[in-house]
């Protein structure tokens, strides 16, 4: 017996029997992805560089200078997750891809010029590279529609997203070593192929945009990513966003890549945001029928805690519209504190029935997981236990069940993170149970040689 995958390119694996002895004429082959780069490399606007064990993108520049250097320097493991990730693990099949998401990345989306020009240079750079770009599966070279998808991969929600999010703030975290600032944690969940090639290609950037009133930020992402679904910028802004729900309704058009109005925000805001500004931001980016993000969307928002109202809240939204919710509106009604995992509590939810969200029933993985944190931070406040680093880690444990590839902890106060990334040996994505690193953020932009 083989376990062996479909002749349909990118299909699905299936087991199949042979009984034949003389098996000399089964063909196998084998797909690895390649691995980053030892050694430093560095191009017009760009260094990929090894800190603290992880690899660094460090891009600067205008939209096109970072985007040929980004495509020029890995070009290799853009392909890879483009043909692991996106292809075989998201959407399980080229015909299925080609037919359908390409299809939509045209005809639904509206990109914006500063978004295309960073992609058309990326695949410009990817070319000048020299390496190979043919995606077998497709029969053709890698191109801006691939790049698009990669960024959009999160408009497809063809999976059971398992992401939770924590934030706690002032009383929360007094006595620690956050001494009463912010402090946020993710565990990243569910996009766990075969391969790991979201664990081996797990990639740090720093990014110094050239245009005015851009800000420095990081994302912690993968090769090819010119949005971000986790950032934290040089004033401490940060958002991270968990797939939410939706409801029945017509596909909407005219959307804009939720992960590049994520960047936007990270390049643009700053540490001392209101939610009436983060919402006045965010609007420009709404598709007609008034929602930033073409599937559900939660998106956990915070700053430096300095005494003002609400510095950290979630918006809860789909390509219909959105919901702010802020510490004490839901379960746990605490103060100075947050939870979120994939299904809204506030959006969505009719009043008379709270345990559903569009008249379902969300799924067991995200209801457990937000009464597991939500029932840890309530049983904390009752007993007066505060949260620090430690703390955050043990809460992202609770919430982890081996579908995590990356977890984060992040205090925007004193401009740091941790990172957490699963083992690559062939056992579960424990990613909150591995060994932590801590990152400052200005050590992320220094110059190597």
């Amino acid at each position: 017996m083989f376990r062996r995958q479909t002749d349909k390119p990118c299909g699905t694996f299936f087991r199949t029997h042979v009984s034949d002895q003389n098996i000399s004429q089964l063909n196998f082959t084998l797909k690895s992805p390649r691995s980053f780069p030892v050694e430093p490399r560095h191009e017009n606007g760009g260094s990929l560089v090894t800190i603290h064990g992880y690899k660094v993108l460090q891009l600067r520049g205008d939209s096109k200078t970072r985007g040929f250097a980004h495509g020029k320097l890995l070009a290799p493991q853009i392909i890879d997750f483009f043909r692991f990730y996106v292809l075989e693990d998201k959407l399980g099949s080229a015909k299925a891809y080609e037919q359908g998401f390409a299809k939509f990345l045209h005809t639904n989306f509206t990109y914006p010029r500063a978004y295309i020009d960073e992609c058309e240079a990326l695949i410009e750079g990817m070319r000048a590279s020299g390496a190979e770009l043919r995606i077998p599966e497709l029969g053709r070279e890698f191109s801006l529609t691939d790049l698009y998808a990669i960024n959009g991969y999160i408009e497809t929600r063809a999976m059971v997203s398992n992401c939770t999010q924590f934030a706690a703030w002032g009383e929360r975290t007094e006595a620690t070593e956050v001494d009463g600032g912010m402090i946020t944690g993710r565990n990243m969940d569910g996009e766990i192929d075969i391969r790991k090639t979201t664990v081996s290609h797990f990639l740090i950037m720093a990014i110094t945009p050239q245009e005015d009133n851009q800000k420095r930020f990081v994302s912690m992402m993968w090769p090819g990513f010119v949005g971000t679904l986790s950032g934290l910028n040089e004033e401490g802004f940060y958002t991270m966003e968990n797939a939410g729900l939706t409801g029945p309704g017509k596909i909407i058009d005219r959307l804009v890549p939720v992960s590049w109005t994520m960047r936007e925000s990270l390049a643009k805001l700053t540490g001392k945001e209101t939610i009436a500004s983060v919402k006045s931001f965010l609007d420009q980016y709404d598709n007609p029928a008034g929602g930033i993000s073409g599937p559900g969307c939660i998106l956990l928002y915070a700053m430096p805690y300095q005494g003002q109202r609400d510095p950290a809240f979630v918006l809860e939204g789909d390509r219909y519209g959105d919901t702010i919710r802020i510490a004490g509106d839901v379960y746990p009604k605490i103060p100075n504190a947050l939870v979120l995992s994939n299904h809204h509590r506030v959006y969505g939810v009719a009043p008379q029935s709270s345990a559903e969200v569009f008249g379902q029933v969300p799924h067991f993985s995200t209801l457990w997981r937000y009464q597991a944190g939500a029932s840890k931070l309530d049983a904390w406040y009752r007993t007066g236990k505060k949260i620090g680093t430690e703390q955050m880690r043990e809460l992202l444990q609770s919430v982890a069940y081996g579908t995590t590839e990356h977890a984060i902890i992040a205090r925007p106060n004193q401009l740091e993170f941790d990172v957490a990334v699963a083992s690559m040996k062939p056992e579960m994505w424990d990613a909150p149970y591995r060994e932590w690193t801590t990152f400052a953020f200005e050590e992320l932009f220094a110059e190597s040689k």
